[in-house]
């Protein structure tokens, strides 16, 4: 049977409500840092949206605490992030966690009772999705 539509046919592109773009495996892509020192916040920009993405700890021990705080908005001075404790703590050498969400970005603390040179990596699956498609992250449990 011949296609009765007019106009031209329609594709399905990557979107932030197009399945099929989750339901593929991500691409991978991997970054961190080992030298982040206490009393600093690093955002990690991901080239296109993750659907998931993994932040593992790897300040070594036995030299003081070696924490790390993962959140979806920024902790700097004059936010609520920190102070309501919107964040994930990583307490320990090769502490992680596992985040299956959508997002652009993601920051990373090392609060100043650190007594160490903070070491971690993200392992992130991304999508085809452009980050400028991705809304900011704010609200209730967030930044509220």
């Amino acid at each position: 049977m011949a296609d009765t539509r007019t106009g031209p046919p329609f594709f399905y592109k990557p979107g932030l409500h197009n399945v099929g773009s989750y339901q593929v495996s991500g691409r991978p892509w991997i970054t961190g840092s080992d030298a982040h020192p206490a009393n600093t916040e690093v955002q990690v920009k991901f080239p296109s949206v993750a659907k998931s993405f993994t932040v593992i700890n790897l300040t070594g021990s036995g030299l003081g605490s070696s924490q790390l705080f993962v959140h979806f908005a920024p902790g700097s001075s004059g936010t609520e992030t920190i102070a309501n404790k919107h964040y994930i703590p990583l307490d320990t050498h090769e502490d992680s966690y596992t985040f299956n969400v959508k997002c652009s970005s993601v920051y990373i603390s090392a609060p100043s009772t650190n007594g160490q040179i903070a070491r971690w990596r993200i392992m992130a699956e991304l999508t085809n999705i452009q980050t400028s498609s991705m809304f900011i992250l704010t609200g209730s449990g967030i930044t509220e």
